[in-house]
């Protein structure tokens, strides 16, 4: 027979077994990673979320970042080519025929002259070069930068006789439309070339244009041609 001592260490014990039961049965079980259950408390759960919504949104701010440096590059690679550029280089086309002209009234190298216009405005060393020379008949379609040269400042023998060479002393541009794109352009119109005495010629034009590696436009079209007249019908 036990003590009353006994008695009361042992309901004691009993209580303390029960209320332990309690605790556990109302700690939330979880598995680990391996799938083994285990038991955290509430505190290490909003610890662990707190860590994982950082650095989740973190991570989607960096993408953003990302992708915000994506667009702002693609923009400024694709700008369209702009109606100003497109005068600037029919200016430059211009300037250097005359360039051509003068060089050679004045003794110079003007076929070294005439080869830096075609290399520096023409797109020969890009690819293909659509060029119809106004005064050409028999070779119509200079593909090559030799056959341009040859017409800019002339080769014996050959119907060339020096386009570039004639002793023009301005050139006169009237767009009737200029079109652009985001690395091409086109235009159309008469340009007018004047000599030492006034004078003029006007010739029909069409010319395109594309953007190389640097930027500039370099012409990959010259359609060129004198305007038609029509001969008298006879009566």
């Amino acid at each position: 027979m036990l003590s009353p001592t006994l008695h009361r260490l042992q309901a004691a014990l009993i209580s303390s077994t029960v209320a332990a039961g309690f605790v556990l049965a109302a700690v939330p079980a979880t598995a680990d990673d391996h799938g083994n259950p285990s038991t955290h408390s509430p505190h290490s759960d909003h610890s662990q979320d707190d860590k994982h919504d950082k650095k989740d949104r973190k991570s989607k701010q960096s993408r953003s970042d990302r992708a915000g440096s994506g667009k702002q590059s693609q923009t400024r690679s694709s700008q369209p080519i702009t109606e100003e550029q497109v005068i600037s280089a029919q200016q430059a086309w211009g300037e250097g025929i005359v360039a051509i002209s003068d060089v050679h009234r004045k003794g110079g190298d003007f076929e070294g002259r005439a080869r830096e216009h075609i290399q520096t405005l023409y797109a020969y060393d890009m690819g293909d070069v659509m060029f119809k020379p106004t005064l050409a008949a028999e070779d119509q379609f200079r593909e090559t930068m030799e056959e341009a040269l040859s017409y800019f400042v002339g080769t014996d023998g050959s119907e060339d006789k020096g386009f570039a060479i004639s002793g023009w002393t301005d050139v006169r541009w009237e767009n009737n439309g200029i079109y652009t794109d985001d690395d091409s352009a086109m235009a159309m119109g008469n340009y007018y070339f004047e000599k030492a005495d006034g004078s003029e010629t006007k010739v029909e034009y069409t010319f395109g244009y594309v953007r190389d590696d640097n930027g500039d436009l370099k012409i990959n079209l010259h359609h060129s041609s004198l305007p038609f007249e029509p001969s008298p019908i006879a009566d």
